[in-house]
């Protein structure tokens, strides 16, 4: 299960990690943009609001669909869902996958509730303190940590994330605190169509599991100025981690 935890995790994190976009085009980067569909004809300040508009945030909504094969085990489907609200330096982010199919096990319902705290905004860096929760039918595991982006070039950026966390037991099984490590670069290939390569670490919750490692391929398309779509590849290195892990997601930014 928490091999789903880390690939979800990390995912949700490293959407908000992008590189210089304007899509009002009123010079203003989107990621501090709290008026993000200024009219083009209007002047704005450096929230990027013109005086006929009040700041309101970014909310971003995305579904879709996960499916992860193993030679080993069930082929595993999930539904996804990701909100996010974004006011100034904070990202407020809610999020969960739903079993729909398993030919053995069931799986239990996951939520995240996560808070993130833009520390640090250059021109060429990004920089997130985050924290939060994981619900579940099973057990509730709580982590805090940092994210980071670094703008190479133009289309070029490194990213990084890290997160601690704190993993509550149930009646039946001990789980250790584990650490998650993610690090890849991203590059925009033209103005609508963007690749990531990603490498995915996590240390092993149980005496008897081997650590999580991965390889993400990850596509971006934009749709148009406020949509846009999601489709990731991984591959799981090792036996902690399933074979295929396949993500289709449709987002929606406004």
């Amino acid at each position: 299960m928490r091999n789903f935890i880390v690939i979800f995790t990390v995912l949700c994190y490293t959407l908000s990690l992008h590189a210089y976009s304007d899509y009002d085009v009123d010079g203003v980067d989107d990621a501090i943009d709290l008026c993000p569909h200024t009219p083009f004809d209007e002047l704005a300040d450096q929230n990027g609001c013109s005086k006929n508009e009040t700041p309101q945030g970014t909310v971003t909504l995305m579904a879709g669909w996960l499916q992860s094969r193993d030679p080993k085990s069930e082929t595993i489907n999930n539904l996804l869902f990701y909100a996010d609200y974004q006011y100034r330096q904070w990202n407020i982010s809610f999020s969960t996958f739903n079993a729909i199919q398993n030919d053995n096990a069931q799986l239990p319902d996951t939520y995240y509730l996560s808070a993130a705290y833009e520390k640090v905004h250059t021109d060429s860096v990004i920089m997130k303190l985050l924290g939060g929760v994981k619900f579940s039918s099973l057990q509730n595991d709580y982590y805090a940590g940092l994210s980071f982006c670094y703008q190479v070039e133009e289309s070029l950026s490194l990213f990084g994330y890290y997160t601690y966390t704190y993993a509550s037991d149930t009646a039946e099984t001990a789980y250790a605190n584990y650490h998650t490590v993610s690090g890849g670069l991203s590059k925009e290939i033209n103005n609508r169509w963007s690749l990531s390569f990603t490498y995915d670490f996590a240390t092993a919750s149980l005496p008897d599991v081997s650590n999580y490692q991965a390889l993400t391929l990850s596509n971006t398309i934009v749709l148009t100025s406020n949509q846009f779509l999601l489709a990731n590849y991984t591959a799981g290195i090792g036996t902690a981690a399933p074979k295929q892990t396949i993500i289709l997601q449709y987002g929606v930014r406004f």
